[in-house]
């Protein structure tokens, strides 16, 4: 299921999960298990969302969620929300489902390196000067990436407090 087809017609149902479920999906306990992933952050309506995955699900069904915590803006203007575990797990409880097991992926430099390898620089304003300074901070950018590519800084010190990405399994009751 996803909003749009794809050029290779690859979507067997076409729709939102925060909408009203089409017949085709089999209606309420037609899935054992659903794979929610790098979904949720564009999702308008949690609550309707939520309530659609859970009717769904047929009792012991399993629904496997990853959304990013950190992450630039991405397939605008459809990107709503960078959500933790807690709401992940408040709107779980809300429609019946237990969080089986949870996980927050990376760490803060995987943060970082994300932000360094998704924002160029770009001039601040016309002018030599705006455009040489662009091109330092991208080469000091690049510097950085690489150095963590290596995994250099990581071997120095940690940096918690921070995370990548949500991965959740839930479990209906």
């Amino acid at each position: 299921m996803d909003v749009i087809q794809t050029p290779e017609m690859s979507v067997d149902v076409v729709a939102a999960v925060d909408g009203a479920l089409p017949a085709e999906l089999g209606g309420p306990g037609s899935f054992d298990f659903i794979l929610c992933t790098e979904v949720l952050e564009h999702v308008a309506d949690w609550a309707a969302a939520f309530a659609n995955l859970a009717t769904l699900l047929r009792p012991g069904g399993r629904l496997l969620v990853t959304c990013p915590h950190f992450y630039r803006l991405h397939e605008e203007p459809y990107d709503f929300w960078r959500p933790t575990l807690h709401a992940i797990g408040h709107h779980a409880r809300i429609n019946g489902l237990a969080v089986a097991k949870q996980e927050m992926v990376g760490d803060g430099w995987d943060v970082l390196g994300t932000l360094l390898a998704s924002c160029p620089a770009v001039p601040h304003r016309p002018g030599l000067r705006f455009r040489l300074g662009s091109k330092i901070v991208n080469a000091a950018r690049r510097v950085l990436f690489a150095l963590l590519r290596r995994g250099l800084p990581q071997k120095l010190a940690r940096l918690p407090g921070t995370y990548l990405s949500n991965v959740v399994l839930l479990e209906k009751k």
